[in-house]
């Protein structure tokens, strides 16, 4: 009798300790904790529905937070998130599909500023002078110059189509032209001293991604041109690569060509840039390695799964794979070593895309 009422006891204290417990995807569960270091992670949502959404996850316990844009400024950040730029202690949201951008303190998340009358915005950079630079595939692809306190646009900078990721280094801005909704090949760089037009470089199909290496080059991923007929079948296509270009000269330094069917869309670098690492995107299977130092070049992936979209931490070099398996639910995130071990996984919001990280 005795035992019979200590378990009851003990599965009252349970089940009232779970009622008090707040499910952290509620809304009106949302704190930001100071002092910790935050990842910040972009959800796109579904296509036309305006359901785009921001998580945050806390790397040193494990805890995510969904839907917190929406929780603290009481509204939806807009439709499809494209990316997230962090600029001292503000953090932007890119939303394409809204062609906009929203501005809001870093750690409250409060929103300050909304920068519209954006064509189709992609990715945002800024420089010491607090300007932004935002890559737009509207207008047959150009990057907007912006006062990011005020929102203003100072210039409109005319690219190749589909501009993509870029590069701030050494007084010139690299951007990446994709293609879009067409085929492009080259690198547009403009002297930032002038906002000017500097030269164009050709390299790869479909350059989309692009990662500092060390003083004088930069690292490029082409990820090959991919024409698709009728039923989504691929009717053309040619194969992806890496492309190492001297910064000073735009000269073509060293080129690793990957397997046939290999269209990564995403490329990152260790923190001590002796690795690069390239996977993810619609279609491509696996997270997969190249060490420039030794020319080696992984023909089997160190994470062997799909994502959408990942990113390497460039304080630890954990590696954090999302995935969208559908754009009408929730995704995931998947955080692994720099090793490819799996340390934890969290549900995020509708189709993650990328993270942001922030000491």
């Amino acid at each position: 009798m005795t035992k019979n009422l200590f378990k009851y006891l003990l599965i009252t204290v349970i089940l009232g300790f779970s009622s008090c417990k707040k499910d952290k995807d509620q809304q009106d569960d949302i704190q930001i904790v100071a002092g910790e270091r935050i990842v910040y992670i972009s959800n796109e949502g579904a296509f036309g529905f305006g359901n785009s959404s921001l998580s945050i996850y806390y790397p040193d316990s494990g805890i995510i937070e969904n839907q917190v844009f929406e929780s603290i400024n009481n509204r939806k950040p807009g439709d499809v998130m494209q990316s997230l730029s962090l600029v001292d202690n503000s953090l932007f949201l890119i939303i394409n599909a809204s062609n906009k951008i929203e501005k809001a303190d870093a750690t409250t998340l409060t929103q300050s500023l909304t920068i519209g009358n954006l064509s189709l915005p992609r990715y945002l950079l800024a420089d010491d002078q607090n300007h932004g630079y935002v890559s737009c595939w509207g207008e047959t692809g150009v990057v907007k110059v912006l006062d990011l306190n005020t929102g203003s646009v100072i210039k409109t900078l005319p690219t190749g189509s589909g501009p993509e990721k870029m590069l701030l280094k050494n007084d010139k801005l690299f951007v990446c032209n994709s293609g879009g909704f067409a085929t492009d090949n080259t690198i547009s760089i403009f002297d930032l001293n002038n906002l000017e037009f500097d030269t164009m470089l050709i390299v790869g199909y479909q350059p989309i991604d692009i990662v500092d290496f060390d003083q004088n080059s930069a690292w490029i991923l082409c990820r090959g041109k991919i024409v698709y007929g009728g039923g989504g079948q691929i009717v053309e296509e040619t194969a992806g690569s890496l492309v190492k270009i001297e910064t000073s000269t735009g000269e073509i330094l060293d080129e690793v060509i990957f397997q046939p069917n290999q269209h990564p869309a995403h490329l990152e670098i260790s923190p001590d840039k002796s690795i690069l690492y390239f996977g993810g995107g619609y279609g491509f299977h696996g997270i997969f390695r190249y060490q420039p130092t030794t020319q080696q070049l992984d023909l089997n992936p160190l994470i062997d799964k799909s994502f959408y979209g990942f990113n390497v931490d460039p304080k630890t070099g954990n590696i954090y794979g999302l995935e969208a398996p559908t754009f009408t639910q929730a995704g995931w995130l998947n955080v692994y070593s720099p090793t490819g071990f799996l340390t934890n996984r969290v549900k995020t919001g509708i189709g993650p895309n990328m993270v942001l990280f922030k000491d």
